[in-house]
């Protein structure tokens, strides 16, 4: 980049795209308009093209100026978060962070987190959530969302991957000595189940390497909308149930439950912290995603070398 272009002349360029005219984007920057035309005109001139369609009722962007916003904004951000990483260097977060996850995954691994990111950081006041509903997190101010993968093609947001995990079929040990010892997926069918609610039924896949995969669709006898009561349901012996590890891992221990068929795997999910789409995520955001990423990295139990205990997700809670 020529010495010509510096970052308030980008800045500007970025204000303008974004607010829809010189004069808006010049109070979004807080300059004069002038100014901001000068700066939009250098970089044009420094770089040899148009990046701006110019009418008297409205302007658009060139098919360069277009990259060109999407790579400003890239530096603009690289930028901001050094700055704000210097600034903040030894120094507590502050100010109020909302973040929002379903019942299950929240109370078994976001709140232990968040209870020492707290310990961490005094001086930032925590709300949390527990929502098994996908929030609108401008309208509800929230920060912070955890959720599953699906839904994620919002422009208005973004995400980043924190997790991920595979559901287990498990048994109170009762239920399984009034059944025949199950050999295969089409066993399982032989089995009273305890599922969700007909709305948020999804085919149980079972792969197994060097055998066939098979798609099972049980109906069950007992329906609950969350895991925690298909949980306590299944250690009553009612029947069978497919759970996130972490849910059950405790009552696998205990020998409360028992797990089914381990040597097949059912669909990995993957579970992302999603926030506001905006050109400078506060740092309070960035720094609870990465506290989060090693969190979950530190405390997920080994399974001989599986991904199945590595947490679960929103909406499957």
């Amino acid at each position: 980049m020529n010495d010509a272009l510096k970052l308030n002349q980008l800045n500007s360029f970025v204000a303008v795209v974004e607010a829809g005219s010189f004069t808006r984007g010049a109070l979004r920057s807080g300059q004069s308009k002038a100014l901001v035309s000068l700066h939009v005109k250098q970089l044009e001139s420094e770089l040899g093209v148009s990046l701006l369609h110019r009418n008297t009722r409205s302007l658009s962007l060139t098919e360069i100026g277009t990259r060109f916003y999407q790579d400003c904004l890239h530096v603009l951000q690289a930028a901001q978060l050094a700055i704000e990483n210097a600034r903040n260097h030894q120094q507590s977060l502050r100010g109020t962070l909302r973040i929002s996850a379903s019942a299950g995954y929240g109370s078994s691994v976001i709140v232990p987190a968040l209870a020492q990111f707290a310990i961490l950081q005094p001086a930032l006041k925590i709300e949390y959530l527990g929502s098994e509903q996908y929030n609108d997190l401008v309208a509800e101010g929230l920060d912070l969302a955890i959720r599953i993968g699906s839904g994620l093609q919002d422009n208005n947001y973004r995400a980043r991957k924190i997790d991920q995990f595979r559901l287990v079929v498990v048994a109170a040990p009762d239920l399984l000595q009034r059944y025949p010892t199950p050999r295969g997926p089409q066993d399982l069918l032989s089995f009273p189940w305890v599922g969700r609610p007909k709305s948020l039924e999804i085919p149980l896949v079972f792969d197994a390497d060097g055998k066939e995969r098979q798609t099972l669709l049980p109906t069950p006898h007992v329906r609950a909308n969350q895991f925690f009561a298909i949980k306590a349901f299944a250690e009553a012996g009612v029947g069978l149930a497919a759970l996130p590890p972490q849910l059950v891992q405790q009552a696998l221990t205990a020998g409360r439950l028992c797990q089914l068929l381990p040597e097949y795997q059912l669909p990995r999910y993957e579970i992302f912290a999603v926030y506001p789409n905006t050109s400078h995520p506060p740092i309070k955001v960035r720094a609870l995603i990465d506290f989060l990423l090693e969190y979950i990295a530190e405390s997920a139990p080994s399974a001989g070398g599986s991904d199945a205990f590595k947490g679960f997700g929103e909406h499957l809670s």
